[in-house]
């Protein structure tokens, strides 16, 4: 579990976000996500990769959907977020159009896993997964695909259901799409 010092710096960056992300190099999808533009290797000894369920230490099967999505809860349970399934019967409308009606504090982020394990240089088989999000005052929705690269808008259509998405992700290991499927859509908010 993370220090309480750690966690209240954190929520102090999510409940005053920056309009221009500084910490480009530092940060991956979900962390881009949630909205944290900090630096987080100087609260450890070596570089950490946060994923969904470091901040609960739930870190277990990505694969399993169920799983991935009770360690998103439980992150934000640790972060003094508020999170809300939104219903998938939403999804009949655009890209662009909000699913729902966001307040100031509120925005939304939706939930992809790879399709397949993914083979890692080392020859492990990982399952790999994928956030955006969409803020209150912007209509598009906006990710970050790796830890390098700057956020920017999302040019992949949303939620077909029961179909593999594309999101036009290059691992950069071995140059291979990787498909990803829909896990679900939450609204969020700092509690």
């Amino acid at each position: 579990m993370l220090k309480k010092e750690l966690i209240d710096k954190i929520r102090d960056v999510i409940k005053n976000p920056s309009d221009n992300w500084t910490h480009i190099s530092n940060n991956n999808c979900y962390m881009y996500a949630l909205r944290i533009d900090m630096d987080l290797d100087e609260f450890f000894s070596k570089k950490k990769n946060f994923m969904v369920g470091s901040f609960s230490d739930t870190v277990h099967n990505l694969g399993d959907r169920r799983q991935l999505e009770r360690s998103l809860y439980a992150d934000m349970d640790v972060l003094g977020i508020n999170i809300d399934t939104i219903e998938s019967d939403a999804y009949h409308i655009s890209n662009y159009d909000l699913l729902e009606t966001l307040t100031e504090n509120e925005w939304q982020i939706a939930l992809y896993r790879s399709a397949k394990p993914i083979n890692l240089p080392s020859g492990i088989l990982v399952y790999d997964y994928h956030l955006i999000r969409k803020d209150y005052n912007d209509r598009n929705w906006k990710h970050k695909t790796g830890m390098y690269a700057k956020p920017s808008k999302v040019k992949f259509k949303l939620f077909k259901e029961k179909k593999p998405i594309n999101i036009n992700y290059y691992m950069r290991y071995n140059n291979e799409k990787i498909y990803y499927d829909y896990v679900g859509t939450y609204k969020v908010s700092v509690k």
